[in-house]
């Protein structure tokens, strides 16, 4: 679907990659090595489902919705005489899914030549923010058709045709559009995006109290399959129409549908799910994006939404268990205690978010094997960058000892000292081991303390 313009992008921000169990152990293949911590943790799943139970009962007991005020969708594709891939069937499918089924409000932009088809995307995604942004709000941005990955810009293009960008005038940069969608929207934000190299994006630039989660068609460095029966939208559609049908029409987040999308990909052609709004060393992850079929605000849920006020600062609590998660009665008593709590401190409480559980080794070596994991891909980078060009090599920053060191000491602390010794055996001096080497041992060794 697109010219292969990069090797390799090391992007921070947490992501998702999801696959069957078999699948999983095999994602540094997929992914160029880069795993993310919630990919191995157990607990994932079951931070999913807290989330929804949490959210439902502190909606009831601080009496607002559960739900969005508005969700608005905005469809971006190519005008049927420039998209040489044809995705206009598979996007109006799509485009009637969410109409119908979910109740969705639904806009539809066609980018063509007549005017600049960066003008034409940066106005549709302006105006869109302008006209259905809102803090109880939703936005959906869905882009089918080719995407290509430029090294030189760190940008991800959208183009009608598989021609070179530089012949190409049918083409747009996502990146300062995603810009808007990061910095200036009061409510969640998902984008998903159908084209290759949908994961080679910039880094995570902001962070706030809202969720923007972008969900990939394929992972970094990766194409996907143009339309027809194994495409990522066939998939996503299969996918929301069974999940519209296992929750009875009630409320499933975005890793839900990541999972259920995964069973259906073919091998190495897993989608991932990416949190756009924090960074890497955030204590927690952004909540997932809930969604159900939308309701309107008179039928017949309890609550209203209060009046906008703006979101000050956000109070974070770390609060010691002696077990490592929480069922539904002890969410629900939560919920019901933590509004009165707030009251009778005489502080005023906008909303509480869940953020999750992590058990707290699970914590430390989920975070030791993500730094690992991006040291030892940033070495294969510099390895690929000398291989391809003497003067790349020249300017690209070498690999920091000192951060190398820092890690060692956390790798010690978590793997005692006789794993450790093992895992950098390699080499006679630990910091001058190359992160690539080590970084197969420390993971399965790190695992094996995990799942201790």
């Amino acid at each position: 679907m697109a010219p292969h313009m990069v090797k390799t992008q090391i992007i921070c921000g947490e992501t998702v990659v999801s696959g069957p169990p078999h699948l999983i152990n095999s994602q540094s293949s997929l992914s160029d090595g880069v795993i993310s911590p919630e990919v191995k943790s157990p607990t994932t799943k079951r931070n999913s489902e807290m989330q929804l139970l949490f959210e439902d009962a502190i909606s009831k007991s601080m009496k607002i919705p559960d739900r969005y005020l508005n969700v608005t969708v905005q469809v971006i594709s190519w005008c049927k005489d420039l998209d040489d891939l044809k995705c206009e069937d598979e996007v109006q499918e799509f485009s009637k899914l969410l109409r119908e089924d979910f109740r969705f409000h639904v806009k539809h932009t066609k980018l063509n030549n007549n005017r600049p088809p960066q003008q034409q995307l940066n106005a549709a995604i302006h105006n869109f923010v302008y006209e259905h942004d809102g803090p109880y709000n939703l936005l959906i941005v869905y882009y089918a058709g080719h995407g290509s990955f430029d090294e030189t810009t760190s940008q991800l293009i959208f183009s009608a045709s598989n021609e070179h960008p530089d012949t190409n005038p049918a083409q747009a940069t996502w990146g300062p559009v995603e810009q808007t969608l990061m910095d200036s929207v009061e409510g969640d934000v998902l984008v998903i995006l159908d084209c290759c190299y949908a994961s080679d994006i910039q880094r995570s630039l902001t962070h706030g109290n809202k969720s923007y989660e972008l969900l990939a068609a394929s992972c970094r460095n990766n194409t996907t399959p143009r339309p027809g029966p194994n495409s990522f939208t066939r998939g996503l559609m299969r996918s929301l129409r069974e999940l519209l049908e296992d929750f009875s029409g009630n409320y499933f987040t975005t890793y839900d549908l990541l999972n259920k999308i995964s069973l259906k990909r073919p091998k190495g052609l897993e989608p991932a799910l990416h949190n756009r709004r924090f960074r890497i060393d955030t204590a927690f992850p952004s909540r997932h994006i809930r969604l159900a079929p939308h309701k309107a605000q008179d039928e017949g849920h309890a609550g209203v939404f209060p009046p906008h006020s703006a979101n000050i600062a956000n109070l974070t609590l770390a609060f010691e268990l002696n077990q490592r998660s929480l069922d539904k009665d002890e969410i629900e008593r939560l919920a019901k205690v933590l509004p009165a709590v707030f009251k009778k401190a005489k502080i005023p409480l906008r909303r509480v978010r869940f953020r999750g559980i992590e058990p707290r080794i699970e914590s430390r070596i989920s975070l030791l094997r993500h730094r690992v994991q991006v040291i030892a891909n940033l070495q294969r980078s510099l390895n690929r960058a000398k291989k391809r060009s003497n003067q790349l090599a020249a300017v690209v920053a070498p690999v920091d000892t000192n951060n190398t060191l820092g890690i060692e000491v956390e790798a010690k602390e978590a793997l005692g000292d006789e794993d450790f010794k093992e895992a950098f055996a390699e080499s006679p001096c630990p910091a001058q081991a190359a992160p690539a080497s080590v970084t197969r041992h420390s993971q399965r060794l790190l695992d094996k303390k995990c799942s201790v």
